[in-house]
């Protein structure tokens, strides 16, 4: 707005001595104090900026069009002595003029619209920049043009003089409104939109809203005169929407000012839609061209709350409308503030912090600066009209923090949000975004996508470096399911160990594309312990440990609190610290057993990780298996939904409190020194018990001996022998190794008599002592367990003697029969993939566990004859002369099944004898997830499946064989519910119990097949024979 300053003089003059005269200042006559910048233009003294121009007809009026200075600023700067002391130059103060009573605001009312797509401005481009043509009329246009090289824009105005030249000026004519004829057309009867320029009039046009705009040269006169047209046109009244800053509040209120005096409505709409601060409706609305419908629902919503706030505003007003208002308190602002944002802003009392709704994504809330809270006040102190200080600033924002407060943000885990909406997995519905859900995450893409069809590359790749086994790849769609629901109560983590190029990394981006690389947190472990990285913890999916190196001490305390659900504490630069819960499940990848350490081998790891081992090579280019991830992305979302609460905790859990223990993480913890000691030199041993000890010296100058030393003496002269030097000292010993014991599924137990302390149900390993390791145990039962994963959910123990177990009278039998009936055995599921036969190694047998003299029986330990290891053709050949061409085999006989349709490899014992086929009924065990103990199943194989067998020769029954088949005689009778007398039991009975010929077994067979009735495989139950 041009500024006029009327300045008073006393210069003499002749005629005129000492009289007053009232003049305009000239500021020509102070051209030679002023620095030109450009053509027209001169740098401003107050602010410095190089656009203070004056006008060349009338130097009266100037302005500077780069701060917007007070023009009385100007002039003191350019001739400070007119306003020196004593001098009688002085400004008049001229009395503002009485605003006018604002024209009362209807009931209702209707946004003009227009009843077709508008046809855009005309647009080029050429080396200078773009060029858009506004036309105002058929001899009134402006060209805007965008520079290039990004210098500020340029207005020309153009118009074609009565001569026919198009001149590029004003001009003397009249200029209408921008879209003038437009809006008069489209408006009788409803109200109109008033924008700051061209821009934004066809930003709204393209909405198909009517909307005007002013030349951006005109002065008060020409704007007064367009509004009486657009009056007497019909126009019911004009509803503004100004640029959200401080030259935008000027214009508004001047619009505002010269509707009232000439009596046209008018309501201000830029209060209540979500216009940041430096931006305008132009900018909302390209930000929205995806969702036109949302921005005319939002303004047709503001419409009718500034319909009905002003309306309200009029008819309060007393009749005389005092020029001086009544000045309002911090509180009356805090109020007015949360009438108008209290569905868009928040204060989180748990983060203390505030929060603002829709801003970067829509239907999320999200963390906002306190700075940007004061601009909305002051926003709306701007609109006073008045002088403030940052005390009435900072003293509103704290008294709004008690009206805008939330306690929790994401308080209902069932609700899951994505673009479009919310899915809520209760009621299994979908939901548009609302305020009230709170929900401060969001999966980066649609739930009704074009695109959800099946996800047939992301389950190939599942099932290609699982090896296509269903546990693994279940274990790895619920872990992701339960990220995504933000489960971290399980207080599980995924550990993914293998060398480079074997999947680790393509499934930790595939984890981090279905949950959004905004939801995961990427760090180490040592990182946790940098209160500002952890605070970027706070309401993740997940946090992903990528090629993670050793871990220490450092940030392994907060690690372990955050996968146990404790509290975690950080805070941001320059703020206070903050307490919050993490949410987030995590996943660590490394090349090599990196969890060792004193402060690693405790329980808690074991009970919470999950060691996935990844060691197949060779798959899918990486970049063509993401390209084809992403397309398939969206149904495999909606397939890990589709996976209950329950099913996933099942899955994690181990369907309950079992002790999940793989090779890989035993392995990884035999770095340390407890865990080397343990698996090399004790045996579990429910009878045993073993003195503790307290002389870390006690082998140092003697032999070592096994059967008379103490646990704490063996554990240090094995430190000392392996090199060994931080051995951990006698407080920290036993209670370490029962955690380890608790982490193998050990039931140790510490007891104290008279004379010292023991562990009950642990021995030190002799020197004769033939029993497996720990890894050794392991590695076998991920055989049996799961051919793949290396998992185990079931105690690490060695083989059992027959005094170890509870006994109900009887040696070795279950307690009682009721708990037999109960043992589910599955005779009809397909036998597993490898079969490992525990009883031999390397075609030997295993010589059992000898038991106490007088408990139960003493085995024989001599072996069986050595299998034949040349196959069987069934053809005559010179090396093999006396091969028959239809192989014998008989019960008892080790074989090997060389046949691939049978799904069986390894070696089984044959329990069972030919049938009428000739075909061999074959008894073996199958373990595995879900399984109770091992499942007892049946297969007929014919001659030739068999790779090889041994040709056993008759054995004479001795007293030893004589004694083990009388035993079996009383566990026939035991199970059978002592219906059976003993005499009735002959050998023809228990061949049918057990569908074998014991007659022909030999003491060493007989004695696996006492063990397979006790249950050590699986006991048959009588009334289920096979």
């Amino acid at each position: 707005m041009t500024n006029s300053i009327l300045s008073e003089s006393t210069a003499s003059t002749s005629g005129c001595e000492g009289s007053r005269d009232r003049q305009l200042v000239d500021l020509s006559q102070y051209a030679d104090r002023l620095t030109p910048t450009s053509k027209g233009k001169y740098e401003c003294p107050v602010c410095g900026g190089k656009n203070l121009s004056y006008s060349r007809t009338e130097p009266t009026k100037f302005k500077c069009f780069s701060g917007d200075c007070d023009s009385l600023e100007i002039l003191k700067a350019i001739a400070p002595e007119r306003f020196e002391k004593g001098q009688a130059h002085k400004t008049l103060k001229r009395s503002p003029a009485k605003k006018a009573k604002p024209a009362p605001i209807p009931e209702s009312g209707e946004l003009a619209r227009l009843q077709c797509k508008p046809t855009p401005p005309q647009k080029h481009q050429d080396s200078k920049g773009k060029h858009t043509t506004y036309t105002y009329s058929d001899t009134q246009w402006v060209i805007r043009l965008d520079p290039a090289k990004g210098d500020r824009k340029r207005f020309t105005p153009h118009h074609i003089n009565k001569g026919g030249q198009t001149i590029a000026k004003k001009g003397d004519k009249p200029w209408p409104l921008y879209k003038e004829e437009e809006a008069i057309a489209n408006g009788s009867g409803k109200w109109i939109l008033w924008v700051e320029g061209e821009q934004c009039t066809e930003a709204l046009r393209w909405l198909q809203l009517v909307a005007i705009a002013f030349m951006g040269g005109a002065n008060r006169t020409e704007k007064e005169s367009a509004i009486l047209r657009l009056q007497k046109a019909g126009i019911a009244g004009i509803a503004r929407i100004r640029d959200n800053d401080k030259t935008g509040f000027k214009k508004s209120e001047e619009v505002a000012n010269i509707c009232h005096q000439v009596g046209m409505p008018t309501v201000e709409l830029a209060d209540y839609l979500p216009i940041l601060e430096g931006k305008d409706i132009a900018d909302l609305i390209k930000a929205n061209l995806n969702n036109p419908e949302e921005i005319i629902e939002q303004l047709e919503r503001a419409f009718g709350r500034a319909m009905d706030k002003t309306r309200e505003a009029v008819e309060n007003l007393p009749d005389d409308c005092p020029d001086k208002p009544e000045k309002k308190s911090a509180s009356h602002y805090a109020n007015d503030l949360f009438d108008e944002w209290r569905d868009r802003l928040a204060w989180d009392i748990q983060a203390g912090e505030w929060k603002w709704y829709g801003v970067e994504k829509p239907g999320l809330w999200s963390r906002c600066d306190v700075i940007e809270v004061e601009a909305v006040i002051r926003s709306c102190l701007d609109k006073e009209g008045k002088g403030y200080g940052a005390g009435l600033v900072a003293s509103i924002e704290r008294l709004m923090r008690s009206q805008f407060r939330v306690k929790q943000f994401d308080a209902n885990p069932k609700l899951i949000p994505f673009i479009d909406g919310v899915f809520n997995l209760d009621s299994n519905s979908f939901s548009e975004h609302a305020p009230g859900y709170r929900l401060t995450w969001q999966l980066p893409r649609r739930y009704h996508s074009p695109d959800s069809g099946d996800f047939g590359s992301i389950a190939q790749w599942l099932d290609f470096v699982t090896y296509g086994d269903r546990n693994r790849q279940r274990m790895i769609e619920c872990f992701i399911a339960a990220g995504i629901r933000g489960m971290s109560h399980l207080h599980k983590f995924l550990f993914l160990i293998g060398k480079g190029g074997t999947g680790k990394s393509t499934l930790v981006r595939l984890i981090e594309a279905i949950a959004g690389e905004e939801n995961c947190w990427n760090g180490t472990i040592a990182s946790l312990s940098d209160k500002h990285e952890i605070i970027d913890l706070k309401g993740k999916r997940f946090a992903i440990h990528d090629d993670q190196d050793s871990i220490r001490s450092c940030g392994l305390s907060e690690f372990k609190k955050s996968t146990g659900g404790m509290k975690l504490r950080g805070r941001h630069l320059h703020q206070n610290p903050v307490e919050f819960a993490p949410s987030a499940l995590h996943v660590v990848t490394a090349n090599y057993p990196i969890f060792h350490g004193s402060e690693s081998q405790g329980a808690w790891l074991s009970r919470r990780i999950m060691t996935m081992a990844f060691d197949r090579e060779g798959g899918p280019e990486v970049r063509s298996l993401e390209s084809k991830f992403k397309a398939e992305l969206p149904a495999f979302t909606r397939y890990l939904l589709s996976i209950s609460s329950e099913e996933i905790e099942a899955t994690l859990r181990g369907g309950g409190n079992d002790i999940a223990m793989s090779p890989a993480f035993w392995e990884s913890k035999l770095r340390d020194s407890l865990p080397a000691w343990v698996n090399e030199h004790l045996v579990f041993d429910p009878t045993a018990r073993t003195q503790i000890g307290s002389n870390c010296d006690e082998w140092k100058n003697d032999t070592y001996k096994p059967e008379t030393s103490t646990l704490f003496g063996a554990y240090n002269h094995y430190c000392r022998g392996a090199g060994v030097k931080s051995a951990l000292n006698l407080t920290n010993f036993t209670p370490t190794l029962k955690e380890l014991f608790e982490s193998l599924g050990w039931k140790v137990e510490a007891k104290r008599d008279s004379k010292a302390r023991y562990l009950q149900g642990v021995r030190l390993r002799r020197e004769d002592d033939s029993s497996p390791t720990i890894l050794e145990i392991l590695q076998g039962r991920s055989g049996s367990d799961d051919p793949s994963d290396g998992l185990v959910t079931t105690p690490v123990t060695t083989p059992e003697p027959l005094l170890c177990k509870d006994s109900d009278d009887y040696d070795g039998l279950i307690s009682t029969i009721e708990e037999l009936e109960k043992e589910e055995i599955d005779f009809s599921s397909q036998p597993p993939e490898k079969t490992e036969n525990t009883l031999y190694e390397d075609d030997k047998p295993v010589t059992p566990v000898t038991t106490a003299p007088g408990q139960g029986f003493e085995p024989v330990t001599q072996p069986t004859p050595e299998p034949v290891t040349e196959p069987v053709t069934g053809n005559k050949g010179e090396d093999n002369l006396s091969a028959p061409e239809t192989p014998s085999y008989r019960v008892g006989d080790l074989v090997e099944i060389t046949d691939p349709s049978l799904e069986i490899a390894g070696e089984i014992l044959p329990l069972g004898a030919k049938d009428e086929s000739g075909r061999y009924l074959l008894v073996y065990v199958k373990k595995g997830k879900g399984v109770r103990g091992g499942s007892t199943c049946s297969i007929s194989v014919a001659p030739h499946q068999f790779k090889s067998a041994p040709q056993a020769n008759a054995e004479p029954l001795t007293e030893t064989k004589s004694t083990l088949i009388g035993e079996i005689k009383m566990l026939i009778r035991n199970l059978s519910r002592n219906d059976v007398s003993e005499q009735e039991i002959t050998d023809e009975a228990i061949a049918t119990y057990g569908s074998a010929d014991t007659s022909k077994f030999t003491e060493f067979q007989l004695h696996h097949f006492h063990s397979f009735l006790l249950g050590k495989w699986e006991a048959i139950p009588f009334d289920e024979r096979l």
